[in-house]
């Protein structure tokens, strides 16, 4: 996320270009960002492997949350993106929320030990929280699939790609003037 918000600015020359197509700098960044998070989920499913869980069924379903991660980001990095043109305190915006939003997201806690349900309520509006949680089910077998927040979850992802296009397209005729 702070990469393809930054990656306007880091290919300022490109963006001067006139024929260069300047809305695929930040999926660029997203994609590259990508084969790390390939790494690392290997490196889950051999310390899984290690552990004696076996891949299970729940392994086919990652693509599908794998493409919705990556509509969501860059829905977000479109719009992260057109406005630290213009602004460059929105990186630091970004990097903030991003620190926030980790803590707020059920990586290393068990959502279920959240006994306020306004607090567990709000917590369950980051759409990070149902893919987190999807993604727990699909790799660990005997943890049940989260269906209830899929629909917001991607609601929220197409929502994201459709207003980061949108805002992105509106904003780049500014983009050469500014950087």
């Amino acid at each position: 996320m702070n990469s393809a918000t930054n990656a306007l600015h880091e290919y300022a020359f490109l963006v001067k270009k006139v024929r260069f197509p300047v809305i695929m700098l930040p999926p660029v960044k997203i994609v590259t960002a990508l084969v790390t998070h390939l790494i690392f989920l290997a490196i889950t499913g051999l310390v899984l492997a290690a552990h004696g869980i076996a891949p299970g069924a729940g392994w086919l379903r990652l693509p599908l949350y794998l493409a919705g991660l990556i509509l969501l980001v860059t829905g977000l990095g479109w719009i992260t993106a057109a406005l630290h043109a213009f602004s460059r305190d929105v990186g630091y915006i970004v990097n903030v929320l991003l620190q926030f939003g980790f803590w707020l997201t059920p990586v290393f806690w068990n959502p279920e030990m959240i006994a306020n349900p306004y607090l567990a309520a709000l917590l369950r509006l980051n759409p990070l929280f149902h893919l987190l949680g999807a993604y727990r089910a699909c790799l660990l077998p005997a943890t049940p699939y989260p269906a209830s927040g899929a629909a917001w979850f991607w609601m929220t992802a197409l929502l994201s790609a459709g207003a980061g296009a949108w805002i992105f397209r509106r904003l780049k005729p500014h983009f050469a003037d500014v950087l």
